[in-house]
Parts: structure tokens; sequence; C-alpha cells
């Protein structure tokens, strides 16, 4: 039975989320908490997944193998740091940020975020035939600074270009946003390979983000339609240009789509967790 730890007040669609009902299609036991282990519970597997908010329970004291899925290293490295040291494992969703927590002591590896083809799909027949030109669904304000830029870039796309929707993650809506428009625009600070990513590109649209360094990005799997931009301009630039030319992209998005949802899914990355564990035993 796998213990699943992390807060779910934000929103609905969450990593948490998504790996429970990648272990309940795989038939696997499975339980949730905010936080802390049940004392009626003996769990085999404990995964606690990055929720943004600190969490002071000591799971080491529990003989289970124990995983802390860091998401955001960029945003709180410390946090993520003092959490990490009552895990047996630190999984860090960006590479850049690994050999600094190996470094802080902690068992570290990099595991990428993942996309959920059961959320993260389409009914379009092609890209091409999307009703919606551009669209950005996420945290539409700097967020103190964390996002420094994105509402510059995101008031430049919707000034240059009328037919989008760029919203604030709205409940049930954000799925519906990656599977109707054209070209999903991703505005991804520190360097981070985000959600947004996986969700684009596995909804079937052409992704315009910056290209995060020594991330090691091409590992994934990228195709003609993932186009790369380093400021505002080169932004709106590419964003024209998939528009312009949008019927090349509809093959390769399809192409690229099927790639993740068959290398990169949630079920992927927890098959990834168990394999960890096998590997560990039979050493």
């Amino acid at each position: 039975m796998i213990q699943f730890i992390f807060k779910n007040d934000k929103r609905e669609a969450t990593t948490g989320i998504y790996l429970i009902d990648a272990a309940r299609r795989a038939g696997i036991e499975c339980s949730w908490r905010d936080r802390g282990l049940d004392q009626y519970i003996t769990p085999q597997i404990i995964v606690k997944v990055d929720d943004g908010d600190f969490d002071h329970y000591d799971y080491s004291k529990s003989s289970a193998p124990s995983f802390w899925w860091f998401i955001d290293p960029g945003t709180d490295f410390e946090r993520g740091v003092k959490i990490g040291q009552n895990f047996d494992v630190t999984l860090c969703s960006q590479l850049p940020y690994v050999e600094a927590l190996r470094g802080r002591g902690l068992n570290a590896y990099w595991l990428p975020l993942a996309c959920d083809p059961m959320h993260h799909n389409t009914i379009y027949p092609d890209v091409s035939s999307r009703p919606i030109d551009l669209g950005f669904s996420g945290s539409v304000g700097d967020c103190g600074g964390w996002n420094k830029g994105r509402p510059e870039i995101l008031q430049e796309a919707t000034e240059r270009f009328k037919n989008c929707i760029i919203r604030e993650t709205v409940k049930g809506q954000n799925s519906m946003i990656n599977g109707s428009c054209k070209v999903i625009l991703n505005d991804n600070p520190y360097n981070n390979i985000n959600m947004r990513h996986f969700e684009a590109i596995s909804a079937g649209s052409v992704l315009v983000t910056r290209k995060p360094e020594n991330s090691a990005i091409e590992k994934l799997g990228l195709s003609d339609s993932v186009l790369f931009y380093e400021n505002k301009k080169e932004a709106m630039d590419q964003i024209d240009f998939a528009l312009k030319n949008i019927k090349r992209f509809n093959e390769p998005t399809e192409a690229l789509a099927a790639h993740y949802w068959q290398n990169h899914s949630y079920s992927n990355r927890l098959n990834e967790i168990i394999e960890m564990i096998r590997t560990a035993i039979e050493k």
C-alpha cells in the first residue's frame, strides 16, 4: 500500500492527485493524508508530493521506504532540504538542482514531472482545427517576484493575438484550455521544466516556451512543435510563426503527444519509484 502525503486546498488538479489516479488505475492500493501517517495503517511505500508548504512530521520513524518529490526547488530550496532530511530519497523534478541537494547530504535523483493522458488530451482531430489561437492557464501575476516578467509577456500576448484565452487556473478549465488552443504559451522561470510543458505537449498543442538550460530537456523528447524563446519579442515572433504555419504542426504535435503518453505519464513516474525500491532490495 502506498501512502501519499500532500495538501490539496489550492486546485483540483495537482501532481499528487495524478499520482493517486495512476496508482488506482494500476490496481495499487493507496491512501492519502495531508500530513503525517495514520496510526492504524502500515504503508509499504511513503510518497510525499511537494505542495509548497512545510511539513515537520518525522517520516523517518516509519520502516517503509519514503520518497520526497521536490517540485519547485527554485522558489524555496532550503524548505526542500529541510523536508528531505526526513525521507530516504529526495526526487527533484528539476535536474539542475540535484547535485546541490546531494551536496546537502540528501539521497537525491532527477524525476521530472509528467502528464496524465486521461486529463491532458483533446477532442480535435488535429491542432490546426482548434478554435482558439493562443492559450495560457496558470498564475497570471508575478507571485511576489517568483514569476518576474510574466504579467508583461502575457499582456503583450493579449494585445497582439486577439483570439486567445489567458487566465488564472480555474477548476476544470485547465485541460480544456490546453486541448482547445493551437498554441500554448509557457513562461517557465527558475530554469524549470514545469507542469505546463507536459500538459501542453500531452494535449497536442504547439508549445512556445523558454528553453531551460542544463535541464536535459532533450532526454524527454522534442520535436518541431516545441518552439523556444529567450525574451518577450522572440516569444511573440514564435507564436506568430506557429499560427501562420499551423498546418505544418499537425503531425509533429500528434507524434510528440503520443511519445509523452507512452514515456512521460504519471504511471511511468510511479513505476520509476517502485523500480527504485526493487533495485535497492536486490542490492
